[in-house]
């Protein structure tokens, strides 16, 4: 898992400067991990979107909100909702079908 991480920290330092590219590529990786099931990684992913000052969007909560809705962990998924609302990032149509 660590070899994981340093290749993700190369990779984005690539796009270091970029913030729409880190957002994105950020979000991908979080999509891939959490598709491969590696809730660890995306989540130490989104850590490091955090200290990096990347902020999630609304794709990247909806990512890991489904994934959580998926797996039956449905505190987790309201409490990451609730978090994206508090932090002003407004639900899409999309997050709406997942929670529901």
């Amino acid at each position: 898992m660590l070899e994981n991480r340093k290749r993700v920290g190369r990779y984005l330092k690539k796009c270091q400067g970029r913030a729409v590219c880190q957002m994105i590529t950020y979000t991908c990786l979080i999509d891939g991990f959490c598709k491969s099931n590696r809730i660890d990684l995306a989540s130490w992913l989104v850590g490091k979107m955090n200290r990096d000052a990347v902020r999630p969007d609304v794709v990247t909560y909806t990512v890991l909100i489904a994934w959580y809705r998926k797996h039956g962990l449905l505190d987790q998924a309201h409490n990451l909702y609730n978090e994206m609302m508090a932090k002003g990032i407004l639900p899409d149509d999309r997050i709406c079908q997942v929670l529901i």
